[in-house]
């Protein structure tokens, strides 16, 4: 029980429907939350494979991109965008990460002189703001 009166008890966040404004806010925690454990995931892999494989920076990257990427089409499809699987889907999924990852990189590229931290930063905000625009208009889309 709740010492609360009950106009004050905290809705189950399952039951909070909010409007289309808090909707797509929560959308973008969930897509957050999942491109944060995705970059975590690439980290422990690229970290593993270098100690237990192969010093290769590229390809410990490969292989730690390859493992995120994997989870991050499932985790977004079940959990931000509640979508089915599909070759359709993933291949957009993809398409979108390159294109945003490319789009992201060339405005950086606009800030010369800027220091490149600074560029990195701007990267970072960008990419999975493009991202997510670009999967929720157009990848998950409800028409295939």
């Amino acid at each position: 029980k709740h010492d609360l009166p009950s106009d004050q008890i905290p809705m189950p966040l399952e039951k909070m429907k909010g409007g289309p404004l808090t909707q797509l806010i929560m959308q973008l925690f969930r897509y957050g939350g999942v491109g944060g454990v995705s970059t975590l995931i690439h980290i422990a892999i690229a970290i593993t494979y270098i100690r237990l494989i192969d010093e290769a920076i590229i390809w410990a990257n490969v292989a730690g991109f390859l493992v995120a990427f994997c989870f991050s089409y499932v985790a977004q499809s079940l959990f931000v965008f509640r979508a089915r699987f599909s070759m359709i889907r993933l291949t957009k999924f993809f398409g979108v990460q390159v294109i945003a990852l490319t789009l992201s990189l060339s405005t950086s590229l606009l800030f010369t002189g800027a220091h490149p931290y600074f560029k990195v930063c701007i990267t970072a905000i960008l990419l999975p703001l493009m991202a997510f625009a670009i999967h929720k208009l157009w990848t998950f889309t409800e028409v295939e």
